[in-house]
């Protein structure tokens, strides 16, 4: 796809579709946290190495990967362009999945 036509598009929101928007994202991000149990907390204390491992990939690793890959195709689309979706609405889908 031609750069110069993804550079041209625009998404304008209202502050209504804003609102609706941001009303879907809290009720994902109600939906997975009324599925925490207390035991899920106990297992992050008792074995901290798993969460600590996700965490240092989604903040670390995918976005150097994702640094490495537009340097790679030498194109400035980094900041045009969200490679890597970091949402709660993934790890809901994710969580269902299971």
């Amino acid at each position: 796809m031609d750069t110069i036509i993804i550079d041209q598009v625009r998404l304008n929101f209202n502050p209504t579709g804003i609102a609706i928007i941001n009303a879907a994202i809290g009720l994902m991000m109600l939906g997975v946290a009324l599925e925490l149990k207390i035991d899920d907390f106990k297992r992050i204390v008792s074995s901290p190495k798993a969460p600590a491992i996700g965490l240092a990939a989604q903040f670390i690793l995918l976005p150097a990967f994702t640094f490495l890959l537009v340097l790679l195709i030498k194109q400035l689309i980094a900041d045009r362009v969200t490679i890597i979706p970091l949402d709660n609405f993934n790890l809901f889908i994710d969580d269902l999945c299971r």
